[in-house]
């Protein structure tokens, strides 16, 4: 199936109005791994959206990317209250023990290493989410 194909098919299952797009930008992610700029034409196209409404949409959500990923990615919370209670501590270890800085990924492609501003944890921090 042609990747143009799968977006038609995504928007045959999730709908062609502007609301479908979290669904559609969100399944593309998982089985390629990022949104690329060539899948936000498509799907800006068959919901009739601008591509600059699409691109900002994916720009916005920490969870989606126009870059690959590794297979597993790691989110490591960096706001405030993270900060606070030992973000910087956890980043370094992860990084030491991966290898890789935030915003990298294993030389193997297995493991993406980033940051997002808020996963919900607050009374947890510092939190990490791993995996999707």
């Amino acid at each position: 199936m042609t990747a143009a194909t799968e977006v038609d098919r995504l928007v045959a299952t999730h709908g062609s109005e502007p609301p479908a797009l979290m669904d559609i930008a969100r399944d593309i992610q998982a089985a390629e791994g990022c949104v690329s700029p060539e899948r936000q034409r498509q799907i800006a196209e068959r919901l009739d959206m601008r591509i600059a409404e699409v691109r900002a949409f994916v720009g916005f959500y920490s969870f989606l990317t126009e870059e690959p990923q590794g297979s597993i990615v790691i989110r490591l919370c960096d706001d405030v209250v993270d900060r606070m209670k030992g973000f910087d501590r956890v980043r370094d270890a992860f990084e030491e023990a991966l290898g890789v800085s935030v915003g990298e990924t294993t030389p193997d492609g297995a493991i993406t290493l980033t940051t997002t501003p808020c996963i919900g944890l607050s009374d947890q921090a510092p939190a990490a989410l791993i995996g999707d």
